[in-house]
């Protein structure tokens, strides 16, 4: 093989191991009440466990080439509290263990911290708006492998509106801005939907699209700052089963089905809903 094309090679295991990463922290699929509050005094608690594994990375201009196989096992863990009627506060850590080419790290996530704020309601349909900071853990990349050192802003605007036909039909639309600390790490734009239905009164049927797209890619080049110009998106099936008055059990897959300048692969998750 030519110099040029190891160096190639090489670059994109470092840009995959940067994006994966990125994406990890950011754009982990996880459970949530979309645009709905917590009722107030109540607490909702959601702890899932992540399988995720790729093994190609395509670049900007849609080529997808091998990369040595990347693992990643992450659990996932989302706190609500019911503030008021129309506030809930929540909080989202995790930790993951990721391995490629014998190359092994692990540790917490960055923490996140929420506030959603009812802004209308009817009997059908909310519109929230949801604020969320996340806190550097450390500045070390070595202590903290999955900490990026920096402050993170997001505002993030909700839409949700259920039927009361028999078996409830229901969607949540999500759009937000993630400011990102550091001078190269993007803004990134995010679009998030959310549809399900229920199959009985015990078992709903979820599919969700997750979208990511940083500020500098060409689709919508809102900045100049293209360090890491990516475009992703990532579609989840899921089964939700409650299993008792205040517990249920998500079960689901997902993948990448669109990207740029970022891995392809898929995962396994379960998920346990609790509500106190």
């Amino acid at each position: 093989m030519s110099r040029s094309l190891l160096c190639i090679a090489e670059t994109m295991k470092r840009a995959l191991t940067i994006v994966t990463c990125t994406i990890s922290i950011l754009g982990s699929p996880a459970a949530s009440a979309g645009a709905w509050l917590v009722e107030t005094g109540r607490q909702h608690h959601y702890n899932a466990l992540h399988y995720y594994e790729t093994s190609v990375f395509t670049n900007n201009e849609g080529v997808s080439n091998p990369t040595d196989l990347y693992r990643k096992y992450e659990s996932i863990n989302l706190f609500e509290y019911g503030f008021r009627d129309t506030i809930t506060l929540g909080a989202r850590y995790g930790y993951i263990y990721a391995s490629q080419s014998n190359n092994t790290d692990k540790g917490l996530t960055d923490p996140e911290f929420l506030a959603r704020i009812q802004l209308w309601k009817d009997s059908r349909s909310i519109l929230s708006l949801q604020p969320t900071i996340k806190i550097p853990l450390s500045e070390s990349k070595k202590n903290r492998p999955f900490s990026t050192g920096q402050y993170d802003a997001e505002i993030r605007l909700l839409w949700g509106s259920s039927s009361s036909e028999e078996r409830k039909p229901f969607i949540n639309l999500e759009s937000a801005y993630n400011v990102r600390g550091g001078s190269s790490n993007p803004d990134e734009v995010k679009i998030d939907i959310a549809g399900g239905i229920y199959l009985s009164t015990e078992l709903i049927a979820l599919a969700q699209l997750f979208s990511t797209i940083s500020t500098g890619h060409e689709a919508i080049s809102i900045t100049n700052q293209n360090p890491s110009d990516f475009y992703t998106q990532k579609l989840e099936f899921s089964l939700v089963r409650q299993v008792k008055e205040n517990l249920s059990i998500q079960l689901g897959i997902y993948g990448e089905t669109f990207n740029e300048n970022s891995s392809r692969g898929s995962g396994v998750f379960i998920s346990l809903w609790s509500q106190l």
